[in-house]
């Protein structure tokens, strides 16, 4: 069973792009409280190659792993109609590339340490707004 037939019963995914797997560990305990299924990509690369196909909610991706790939990677997602359901995260923030992604259409952009309810309340609101690949869903 492929992970589009495997999560489509469930509704619309969170993607974490996250490459530290202590993070990926925090991110995975807090991410349980949504009613969501909850998908964790290694990459950005990961997450084009693995993705195509799956309801998406919402794309949390560590700005600090994209580094210099960043804009193409959110432009990649604009082009798949994704990118106001993403939400970028980073350790540490910088300012030009907060304001360079959230011109280019990102949901979100978070500097990390943030309280959990926070987070999931971004999460929530980026769900809420039903972007997903196929386009808006109806509500």
């Amino acid at each position: 069973m492929d992970r589009q037939t495997e999560y489509s019963q469930f509704g619309p995914a969170v993607c974490v792009i996250e490459s530290d797997p202590n993070m990926n560990h925090q991110l995975g305990k807090l991410l349980a409280y949504l009613d969501s299924p909850i998908l964790h990509y290694m990459s950005a690369e990961s997450f084009l190659a693995e993705s195509e196909g799956i309801e998406i909610g919402c794309i949390l991706a560590d700005g600090d792993q994209l580094g210099t790939q960043s804009p193409e990677f959110i432009d990649e997602l604009s082009q798949r109609g994704l990118s106001g359901a993403t939400i970028i995260i980073a350790r540490h923030a910088n300012i030009d590339d907060a304001v360079k992604a959230l011109q280019r259409g990102v949901a979100d952009y978070i500097e990390i340490p943030q309280p959990d309810r926070l987070l999931l309340a971004k999460i929530r609101q980026v769900i809420s707004r039903g972007v997903s690949a196929s386009g808006p869903r109806p509500h």
